[in-house]
């Protein structure tokens, strides 16, 4: 990992412990004209230090040979512009899969759900 990647690594590591404190709110982003044709939806989006970065996943399919191929998924996160257009995409950097979990917990509201659901027992 270069110097430079690891310095976006940090940053996407901090977005998601900031996501796992409610620091930083995602919203739901259900279409958007530029997304992967393989993305899965919804994507998310949050606004942080004055950027829009949308983090989502993908489907593609993956060869080591460029015979046999094998599905597999990735997750991009960039920054976007208002109309969710994306500009510029972070390298795929070691918390991306961590950043995309908080989210979704976030997303899923589960700790609220895990607090009732125990108290209620």
């Amino acid at each position: 990992m270069t110097n430079e990647e690891a310095r976006w690594d940090r940053v996407v590591a901090k977005l998601a412990e900031q996501t796992a404190e409610n620091s930083v709110i995602w919203h739901e982003v259900t279409k958007a004209n530029d997304l992967e044709s393989q993305a899965v939806l919804p994507a998310y989006f949050a606004e942080v230090a004055g950027k829009h970065i949308r983090v989502h996943e993908y489907k593609y399919e993956w060869s080591s040979d460029g015979e046999t191929f094998f599905p597999a998924s990735e997750v991009a996160i960039e920054f976007i512009d208002g109309l969710q257009r994306g500009l510029w995409r972070f390298p795929k950097v070691d918390s991306r899969w961590k950043l995309l979990s908080a989210v979704r917990y976030q997303a899923a509201n589960a700790e609220d759900f895990m607090k009732r659901y125990l108290d209620a027992s």
